[in-house]
């Protein structure tokens, strides 16, 4: 009975690997950085508290750190977002709600103001009591009227439409900030270490180029 040896992998091979996986860990560390770092010294001096009827007056095309403190939720207007996930045991895919959508207006019984809010999971009518939602404002653009359709068929022409995302602030910026650190901080302890590999090219009977040669 034989037995077959694995071939080893020369450190010629292990020094390419760590050095290329160093470099693509922190380009995609300093990408998300890049991102996410302004995002972060933006809302470091916390949300604007404000009415829906001043966010209105000062929402625009760029998002607004905020909390608004009034407004009604309107349940009626609840829709669930969802989508497939892959289970990590069984690997069957399964569908699951990513976001809850709902309309926050000024309370009246035409509305002037309605704010679709995003919510990340799944949430209920009750989950909303008391809630005052705290993340970017935005103005509503065209495109996502157009989406919306028959969804906007409740309020008047006139209606002032803005857009909040309830998910989006703080804790979600400083995630990515400390993943962005870490693959950064990664990326650079594969390159020390690939660099103390030894360059087989340095060495007798090895020609110069030799190790970029698989």
């Amino acid at each position: 009975m034989t037995t077959t040896t694995q071939p080893k992998t020369s450190p010629r091979t292990v020094r390419r690997i760590m050095l290329i996986s160093g470099l693509l860990l922190i380009l995609f560390g300093a990408y998300l950085l890049a991102f996410l770092v302004p995002d972060v010294l933006r809302t470091l001096p916390g949300p604007e508290v404000m009415t829906l009827a001043h966010a209105a007056e000062v929402a625009g095309d760029d998002s607004l750190y905020a909390t608004i403190e009034d407004g009604r939720w309107d349940c009626s207007t609840i829709e669930y977002i969802r989508g497939r996930a892959s289970s990590s045991a069984s690997n069957v895919p399964r569908i699951i709600t990513r976001y809850t959508e709902i309309f926050l207006t000024d309370g009246t019984s035409q509305p002037e103001i309605a704010m679709l809010v995003l919510m990340s999971g799944e949430m209920d009518c009750g989950n909303f009591d008391g809630l005052l939602p705290t993340g970017y404002l935005t103005r509503m653009t065209s495109d996502k009227r157009s989406d919306l359709g028959s969804r906007t068929a409740t309020f008047s022409s006139g209606v002032n439409l803005l857009e909040f995302c309830g998910y989006c602030g703080t804790d979600n910026s400083l995630i990515g900030l400390i993943a962005g650190i870490v693959l950064v901080v990664g990326g650079l302890v594969l390159l020390f270490f690939g660099f103390r590999i030894p360059d087989l090219s340095s060495e007798p009977g090895v020609t110069p180029g030799d190790d970029l040669i698989t």
